[in-house]
């Protein structure tokens, strides 16, 4: 990667977004490496949609809204009190990320997660704005006294599930109003957010994208002979199979009601699978 420059957001005219999407599209190809690149920033009318080459607009975790055509233009609305903030926009293996100045470094202190601002895995995943209307997020709290007050802290917020084994909980951020969870979180664009630190007032020390994985067993199954087994008639019907791991949690959709039996053989006790290893 070459020298990595930043670029002012520049502001145009509705009547100019057909020429900024088009070169856009002329200078950010397909095959071109991962550079910066200036972003401009869009009014209110978003882009106008067509058969040849669709849009897709995805609200991140700041409150910026990013607008991408299939064939590559990209362009950034930056959110209400942040027009001149700056933009970072690089293409790698990975998809266009676009990054606002004010969370890199957080990305590089490592208490923010870089894919919440991965633009092409976040339409891939079904978190642009035409598929959501919210931002999944999990966060990890600064104290057990900050867990306590977090939830009233942070505007547009609503908890979904607390996450005791990592201190945490997940969220969904409200997009129509994610800006002031941004603001909150970061102390309104204060010294610390240019020190890689969250808040302290916002009582969370790290957030990352609730994101999707695909479970793979193109390896696994083959190792252990299922299909050998598969092949030789054997269904697992009347089998009775026994987990010796982690725990399990007995209230799992697909176990429950189906555990006949349990034995504790730690010092823990509570059995329950706290980390979902058993239970997978």
């Amino acid at each position: 990667m070459g020298e990595v420059q930043l670029h002012p957001v520049r502001r145009f005219t509705a009547a100019a977004l057909a020429a900024v999407l088009t070169a856009s599209l002329v200078g950010i190809g397909q095959s071109a490496p991962a550079a910066a690149s200036p972003v401009p920033a869009i009014t209110d009318r978003s882009p106008a949609r067509s058969a040849t080459d669709p849009t897709s607009t995805v609200t991140l975790v700041t409150g910026d809204r990013v607008t991408v055509t299939t064939t590559g233009g990209v362009a950034v609305r930056p959110a209400a009190g942040r027009g001149s903030l700056r933009f970072h926009t690089y293409r790698s293996p990975d998809g266009l990320h676009v990054l606002p100045f004010d969370a890199q470094p957080l990305i590089r202190a490592g208490v923010l997660d870089r894919r919440l601002f991965n633009v092409t895995k976040l339409i891939a995943h079904g978190h642009h704005d035409a598929a959501t209307g919210d931002v999944p997020l999990l966060v990890q709290y600064a104290s057990p006294a900050a867990a306590r007050r977090t939830a009233g802290a942070l505007g547009g917020v609503r908890v979904t599930r607390e996450l005791p084994a990592i201190d945490g909980a997940a969220l969904r951020a409200d997009k129509a109003s994610v800006g002031e969870f941004w603001s909150t979180l970061t102390g309104g664009g204060s010294a610390r957010t240019a020190s890689g630190s969250l808040a302290a007032n916002s009582g969370v020390a790290r957030v990352w994208l609730d994101g999707k994985r695909q479970l793979l067993l193109d390896r696994s199954v083959g190792q252990i002979g299922a299909p050998a087994a598969y092949a030789a008639g054997l269904t697992g019907t009347g089998v009775t199979v026994a987990v010796l791991d982690t725990g399990v949690d007995a209230d799992h959709p697909d176990l429950t009601g189906k555990v006949t039996r349990s034995e504790n053989f730690s010092e823990d006790p509570d059995p329950a699978d706290v980390i979902g290893h058993g239970t997978h």
